[in-house]
């Protein structure tokens, strides 16, 4: 019956890994594995135990550093989240507590700047700073910003 048990916990830690992606429960899948081989040698379920827990614990110290280093230097900036830090058009005027429309990379977004930001007229360049849902939330370049932007 142990044998199962710890069979079950080794497939739903992996199905929780790969559902996540925190690296939150691969540690388990190898110690359980192990508890289920002890189990399967009629080990007491009093050595499985503590079997499971010291081999997630050190599995989980060796590696984690590491592992998630390693997905941190893989991952980029995709898609929207490129957007930050860009510099854009204001195809029509930004007026605080309003929205209104810029151009990205040849694309339109709706876009609002800050309550207390200097308005942005039409024209105008902006760099986006955030996004909120759909919106992009822009701050007004002067000249200066923008020369340093572009080099």
């Amino acid at each position: 019956m142990e044998t199962y048990i710890w069979l079950a916990i080794a497939i739903i830690s992996v199905i929780v890994e790969v559902t996540t992606s925190g690296l939150a429960a691969i540690w388990f899948a190898p110690a359980a594995l192990l508890s289920m081989v002890l189990a399967i040698f009629k080990v007491p379920i009093s050595v499985q135990i503590p079997v499971f827990v010291i081999v997630s614990a050190v599995l989980m110290l060796l590696f984690y550093k590491k592992v998630k280093d390693n997905i941190d230097k893989k991952s980029e900036k995709t898609n929207i989240d490129a957007l930050i830090g860009k510099e854009a058009v204001a195809e029509e005027d930004l007026l605080p507590r309003s929205v209104g429309r810029v151009k990205v990379g040849g694309i339109s977004w709706s876009a609002y700047i800050s309550a207390d930001a200097q308005p942005v007229m039409k024209g105008e360049y902006v760099k986006v700073l955030a996004i909120d849902g759909v919106k992009l939330r822009v701050e007004k370049l002067d000249i200066k910003e923008k020369e340093e932007v572009n080099s």
